[in-house]
């Protein structure tokens, strides 16, 4: 999304370019070809907002991953289950920290084709009853507040690949993942 200037702005960057002291881009050649060097400053605390059209369009993403998902984990659960999306929101990595319960079960993923990573957050309100499910128990809810153990979170594995199978599919029109599974911590501060 380009920054609209306001007249005064515009007027100081006419100036200085008819003092020289900015040179004027040539219009026929890009940035590249000019050898100039367009950058923008980011700032990770404050992040750009996402659009309403690309909002809309993560929405429609989110949504096929929770049918995805509705069709895939019944049979490996062995019950019904209906996925839903509940919110999509834009957080500072801050932000997410301070809203995630410790322990939790953060799994880092490679997001191959695309550069770096992403986090997926399994709460152990999630985690325990399907650990539970899986080992032929009802899929009791757990109180218990400890992070997994080794053989858990192998457990949890196999429904995580699942997961992100499901998201490959629901994402298969936009871009073909390769993700993989790199990493697993129960803290956030540490990832």
């Amino acid at each position: 999304m380009a920054d609209i200037l306001s007249q005064d702005e515009v007027d100081m960057l006419l100036n200085a370019v008819s003092d020289g002291e900015i040179e004027a881009a040539v219009e026929d050649g890009s940035a590249e070809e000019t050898g100039l060097v367009v950058a923008t400053t980011y700032d990770f605390r404050r992040p750009e907002r996402v659009s309403k059209e690309q909002l809309r369009g993560l929405q429609g993403l989110f949504e096929a991953f929770a049918r995805e998902l509705s069709i895939a984990l019944p049979g490996y659960l062995r019950t019904s289950i209906r996925v839903e999306l509940a919110c999509i929101d834009q957080l500072t990595y801050d932000e997410f920290v301070l809203s995630v319960n410790r322990p939790t079960s953060l799994n880092i993923i490679d997001m191959n084709p695309l550069p770096g990573n992403a986090i997926i957050e399994i709460g152990l309100g999630l985690a325990f009853p399907v650990i539970d499910r899986l080992l032929g128990g009802k899929g009791a809810v757990v109180e218990d507040t400890r992070p997994l153990t080794e053989i858990e979170q192998h457990i949890q594995n196999r429904l995580l690949k699942i997961m992100l199978d499901s998201m490959t599919r629901a994402w298969d029109s936009v871009v073909k993942f390769d993700m993989k599974i790199l990493a697993h911590e129960s803290d956030p501060l540490i990832v």
